[in-house]
């Protein structure tokens, strides 16, 4: 668990509310399923393979040597590839679509 999803049940505790329930209303629940929300994006989650290479038999993103292949990745969350540059053979830390925090860590 992460600092910002630690801090997050802390507060989650001291107001006595439920997490996200969508079946009650109020600005207080709003305001916790959107923290939550931002506490998701900023834990780092591990790139997934476009399906655009699955559908033409690539099956992982991990290239011949078992390192991960920064072309055949996208974001966990928005699936978009924009957490990496082929032009410069850049990896970024965050995508630049939605926010979401890469793991890169082989």
């Amino acid at each position: 668990m992460n600092k910002y999803q630690e801090v997050l049940n802390n507060v989650i505790s001291y107001l006595g509310v439920a997490r996200c329930d969508y079946r009650k209303s109020g600005k207080v629940k709003e305001d916790i399923c959107l923290i939550q929300e931002l506490v998701d994006k900023a834990t780092p989650k591990k790139p997934l393979l476009d399906e655009i290479l699955r559908g033409i038999g690539i099956l992982s993103i991990r290239d011949g040597g078992g390192l991960i292949n920064g072309y055949r990745c996208v974001c966990p969350n928005c699936m978009n590839p924009s957490i990496y540059d082929p032009g410069c053979d850049e990896r970024f830390n965050y995508c630049s679509v939605c926010g979401q925090a890469i793991d890169w860590e082989e």
